[in-house]
């Protein structure tokens, strides 16, 4: 890997998880999360639904929902 110092890609200064104030282990570095989604055809159209969590080890968060209509590029 490419290392330079201060710059956002440094290898270095990445730290995937840390201890909060607590003591808990959680995420730092990292972004994690979960959902699921249901996808249909309604009058022509694909509707797209689907409900998200972020997780950071400890705890999820309150549910985060999408809406889209079409397809993915």
């Amino acid at each position: 890997w490419y290392q330079k110092r201060g710059d956002w890609w440094s290898l270095s200064d990445f730290r995937g998880t840390k201890k909060d104030i607590t003591g808990s282990t959680v995420f730092h570095d990292l972004i994690s999360g979960y959902g699921v989604g249901s996808r249909i055809i309604f009058l022509g159209f694909l509707l797209r639904i689907d409900v998200a969590w972020r997780f950071n080890l400890q705890h999820s968060s309150k549910p985060i929902y999408y809406f889209s209509l079409g397809v993915d590029f």
